[in-house]
């Protein structure tokens, strides 16, 4: 017995090699003097068959040069392109014609084809469905939970509802996702048993919502963003074009190519062997099975597949040698310990941080294997659950001067805890271990710095010193450097010289001037009734750039002719970051903000110094001392 299959590229590039096959192999047949493919490529493969149970059959397979989303955006011109094509394929032989993905979707899932060639067809949906729910038992069996509900989207579609049925006869809940305005959700019941577990949705969101394990049928092209999975969601993707949307590199989510059949290594193909790995769409596979089997019928076609011709098709598959395929994604074979890994990796840091913090920076950091999790932290070295080190280089940006759970810092906190002492006073008492530090901190710091504001951030600091240097002098305007960075609130953006943090956020605040790092003539020139010039003494995130020698002493002379305040960002330059306590040694700064390596990376905090005459001037009296918190 012969068969004729039509086959269809999954995507474009696939579809211009097989025309670029299409218009070699037509120059060819010119030079030869044989008859050129019509817009088609024949495939030189499953030409002769031998079945594990010794049967035989021949086959011709055909590959159309549009994708799924090609034929089904031009479905008249497509189904009559459809039919001529079964139509040469009877004259060439074929007793059966299988309909591979889009080009059974046609003409009524292969029913008005049928009407109009005199040949058998079939769309493959059985094979595929029985692939599909054998892969989806086979999940469930990997997890340990055989009541796990499955959402189906795609229903009531030839495989949805296959699938909805299959499932519920299982014994499994279910969770049905139809095209919205189709049909009114409640006639779709009827669809099923009446002691199907089942709910009806048109809304995908609502499915994602209620499982993690999916059946995506819907053949309707990149209805599932992976980026609303959540964490633990395994898709079997049955569909053509594919359901889920290709790109994601999310590592607690897992999307299986459904419905894929593969040989046994008794079936041989063309003369060799498939081997057990082989894989095939289940269209193309029951195609092959019936031909193997002498069954020129039309055995699936039409939405509503008999849930007992799919057991039947698996059965009559396996007696051929073909079975259900190992669990693929992108056509790679996926060990089965990944199935449980992916549902561990739900419940790891890595997947709470991918579902609940960032998303796109989880991702990156899985591309870039930098998605490790590290679970102790001593000196420089940084060691994993399976106790590898990793020497750290990062630091922080400068919050681990002292690296890792210093002993001295660490010893410091806890005493502190032990103590019993009152970890917030503010507004109800003098703090005795703020007033501690601030003393400390103006005693270590250069120049006249009297003041101290303590925070949470680096960016709080550079907020604090920017109200005051506004409070203490009545101006608005600030300068700051090109190519600077001096965090990310929106009045640290403001003064910010880098577009790629401030560029989504304008406008940000009004009257900020920005001037060439290390400049002194563009300094004079923009500092006259400005309020402050907040600047690094070397620029970090810019580059590590250091000014020319001397600026920043200049720079202080030319503020304070001009009446505003300098303001020095040593978050990230000081506590010893250049190998002095501070790489404004010698400059005589009206405000200095410090942060990050403050408290030995145990704890969130920032100070900003200010001296006694700006201070005084900007919440010198009874009702300014509370304008800005300690």
């Amino acid at each position: 017995m012969k068969f004729g299959f039509l086959a269809h590229p999954v995507n474009v590039a696939q579809r211009n090699e097989i025309r670029a096959g299409v218009l070699v192999a037509g120059a060819l047949a010119e030079r030869t003097g044989r008859p050129a493919p019509t817009r088609h490529l024949h495939l030189p493969a499953f030409a002769d068959i031998t079945s594990a149970a010794g049967a035989h059959c021949t086959g011709e397979v055909r590959y159309l040069p549009n994708t799924a989303d090609e034929l089904l955006g031009g479905r008249g011109a497509a189904a009559g392109f459809v039919v001529d094509q079964v139509r040469q394929l009877a004259a060439n032989g074929a007793d059966l014609v299988g309909l591979g993905g889009a080009t059974s979707i046609l003409g009524g899932r292969g029913v008005h084809t049928q009407q109009q060639v005199d040949i058998p067809l079939t769309s493959g949906n059985s094979l595929t469905t029985f692939a599909a729910h054998a892969l989806v038992r086979t999940i469930l069996a990997r997890l340990g939970d055989h009541d796990e509900p499955v959402g189906i989207v795609g229903f009531p579609g030839a495989i949805g509802l296959a699938m909805a049925r299959l499932l519920t006869d299982d014994g499994l809940p279910v969770v049905l996702v139809c095209r919205k305005g189709r049909v009114r959700v409640r006639d779709l019941r009827d669809e099923l048993p009446a002691t199907a577990d089942a709910t009806i949705t048109d809304d995908v969101a609502d499915c994602l919502g209620r499982t993690r394990l999916i059946v995506a049928a819907s053949s309707a092209g990149g209805v599932l963003d992976p980026a609303a999975f959540r964490p633990g969601t395994i898709v079997v993707d049955v569909a053509l074009p594919r359901d889920v949307r290709p790109g994601s590199t999310r590592r607690d989510i897992l999307v299986l190519d459904g419905g894929l059949v593969s040989a046994t290594d008794r079936v041989r193909v063309d003369g060799l062997d498939a081997g057990p790995t082989e894989q095939l769409n289940g269209c193309l596979a029951e195609t092959m099975v019936l031909a193997l089997d002498g069954r020129a019928e039309s055995f699936s076609l039409g939405r509503e597949l008999d849930v007992d011709r799919i057991r039947q098709i698996g059965a009559i598959a396996a007696h051929h040698g073909f079975v259900t395929a190992p669990p693929a994604s992108n056509g790679r074979l996926v060990p089965l310990d990944r199935i449980a890994e992916v549902r561990g990796a739900a419940r790891s840091a890595a997947g709470r941080f991918a579902a609940n913090v960032n998303p796109p920076l989880a991702d990156l950091y899985a591309a870039h294997g930098m998605d490790r999790v590290f679970t102790g932290g001593h000196g420089a070295t940084l060691t994993t659950a399976d106790g590898t080190d990793y020497l750290d280089f990062v630091a922080g940006y400068g919050c681990l001067n002292l690296g890792h759970n210093h002993p001295a810092a660490t010893g410091a906190v806890q005493r502190f805890l032990a103590s019993g002492e009152p970890t917030f006073v503010q507004y109800t008492s003098i703090p005795a271990r703020t007033a501690e530090l601030a003393e400390r901190l103006c005693a270590i710091t250069p120049g006249r710095l009297e003041r101290v504001f303590f925070g949470n951030s680096g960016a709080e600091a550079v907020e604090a010193a920017l109200k005051l240097a506004r409070a203490a002098t009545g101006r608005t305007r600030f300068v700051y450097a090109e190519n600077s960075y001096h965090g990310k609130t929106f009045g640290a953006l403001s003064v910010t010289g880098r577009s790629v943090h401030t560029g989504p956020f304008g406008p940000l605040v009004p009257d900020c001037v920005a001037v060439p790092f290390g400049d002194e003539q563009a300094l004079r020139d923009a500092i006259g009734g400005a309020a402050a010039f907040i600047v690094e003494p070397v620029q970090g995130e810019g580059g590590v750039i250091v000014p020319p020698p001397g600026y920043l002493a200049a720079a202080a002379r030319v503020c304070r002719a001009a009446g505003a305040l300098l303001i020095v960002d040593e978050i990230q330059t000081g506590l010893g970051r250049t190998g002095t306590m501070f790489a404004s040694d010698g400059v005589d700064a009206d405000v200095l903000c410090l942060a990050k390596s403050l408290s030995g990376g145990l704890v969130p905090i920032s100070a900003t110094l200010a001296t006694a005459e700006a201070w005084d001037a900007a919440y010198g009296t009874t009702s300014g001392a509370m304008l800005h918190p300690i």
